[in-house]
This record gives structure tokens, sequence and C-alpha cells, in this order.
């Protein structure tokens, strides 16, 4: 059996505009139906806040993380972080994120993002 994604969010429309009909009924249904099948397609569809903007960056890759405007830096042992080999020259031990939120970051790409991030926050806390 063929799957067809076309198919399924004009099912989704159709869906949508059934249940949006009812006054009574808060989505319950069609979440339980759908919690599991294309959630983040379903949450387009529903939420209003959800802007197009929210969906590109969920949707891309990270790229190279700057730590004070460079790449991630080398500790003594010559490693970005333990688990990486020493001198190790790879993308992703230098600090650049190929994955993407929607698919999952690997643990050493969600520490890289998180101090990156962390120097963002202090950045703009000493400018305010």
């Amino acid at each position: 059996m063929k799957f067809y994604p076309f198919l399924f969010l004009l099912l989704l429309l159709f869906l949508y505009a059934f249940i949006n009909s009812l006054q009574d009924c808060k989505f319950s249904v069609v979440q339980m139906i759908l919690h599991h099948v294309y959630a983040f397609s379903y949450l387009n569809l529903i939420s209003y806040s959800f802007k197009q903007v929210n969906f590109q960056q969920i949707s891309s890759h990270l790229g190279q993380q700057e730590l004070e405007g460079k790449r991630v830096p080398r500790m003594v042992s010559g490693k970005t972080l333990p688990c990486f080999a020493p001198w190790d020259c790879s993308p992703r031990a230098g600090g650049f994120i190929i994955d993407r939120f929607l698919t999952g970051l690997h643990p050493q790409e969600y520490y890289f993002h998180c101090m990156a991030g962390r120097e963002g926050y202090k950045n703009y806390f000493w400018i305010t």
C-alpha cells in the first residue's frame, strides 16, 4: 500500500475544518489520532502563532558555532570535547552542526550549541 502525503494533508485539512466547525470540541479527538503521525505538520496547520520563519529555523541545519568570533577552542589535550580524538580536524569536532532540531541533535552538537547560546546571552546582558 502506497502512502500519499498530499492526500494525507488534504485529510488533515478536512478534519481541521470539520473539528473547527464544532464549537464544543477542543481538537482532542484529532490530537489523539495525529499525535504520533506528522505532529510537526499538524502543528503548522492548527497553530495560529506558528509562522513560516519558525519552520525554517527548526528544519534547517545550525551550521558553524562560534565562541568569541572563533571556532570552538581546543583544550590543552588537543580536544574540543573529551569524546573526540586529540587534534581531530573533522567539522563536527570543530563545532559545525550538520543536524537540525527537526531530526534531533547529537549530544556533542547540542553541547556546542549550548556553549554558543550561553555566550549570546552574556553578550545580550552586557549590552542592556
